[in-house]
């Protein structure tokens, strides 16, 4: 030290004071493990904004086909109720067109003749003996009815008796006669008679 001084001489030390700059601030560094972890996370919140937005298409395609579908199904059911509504109509024209009106003549051998109705008293003429009934002959008009075998009983009948009847009904194009019903008429009318007689 001594040698130091004899050479430099006693010189007053400068203190030499170092200016700090305060430093600028600078974005932290970001090693690769963190930029990858950023990176992941922004496709991920990418790839569930991107599945929002194609479930919420889906959806409002599958609603607009929803509705186009309701919207047909309800234009078919119109048509099919128009048609089933066209359809009766037309069958009901047809039965209308369809409808017999019964005649009350009968052309019979050339001449009209009147035709009975159910309820009419009639005189019959049996001319033919059948499984079941007797072939009767009305002789007012000539037309042909059935007699019920049951009617007579079990004795036998020949053929070109005649008997008195009542029009029972018209059935398979057929009229029937019934000489037991009009037995009960004539019986009934005859006790009517007699209480009404009675009465007076």
């Amino acid at each position: 030290m001594k040698i130091l001084n004899k050479l430099f001489g006693n010189k007053e030390e400068v203190k030499v004071e170092k200016i700090v700059k305060p430093k600028k601030k600078t974005m932290p560094t970001v090693n690769g493990k963190e930029a990858y972890r950023i990176e992941k996370e922004k496709r991920k919140e990418q790839a569930r904004l991107t599945r929002i937005k194609e479930e919420k298409e889906l959806k409002e395609k599958q609603e607009a086909e929803l509705k186009a579908r309701i919207e047909q199904e309800k234009d078919e059911s119109a048509k099919r109720a128009e048609k089933a509504l066209n359809t009766k109509k037309e069958v009901v024209k047809k039965v209308e067109d369809k409808k017999i009106v019964k005649e009350e003549k009968l052309d019979l051998f050339g001449f009209e003749v009147d035709l009975v109705k159910q309820g009419d008293i009639v005189e019959v003429e049996i001319l033919e003996e059948e499984r079941e009934n007797y072939l009767v002959k009305i002789k007012s008009n000539f037309q042909e009815a059935k007699l019920p075998k049951a009617e007579l009983g079990k004795n036998p009948v020949s053929i070109g008796e005649t008997a008195k009847a009542i029009v029972w009904k018209f059935y398979a194009e057929e009229f029937y006669v019934s000489v037991r019903r009009f037995e009960n008429k004539e019986e009934l009318t005859s006790k009517l008679t007699s209480i009404n007689e009675n009465f007076k």
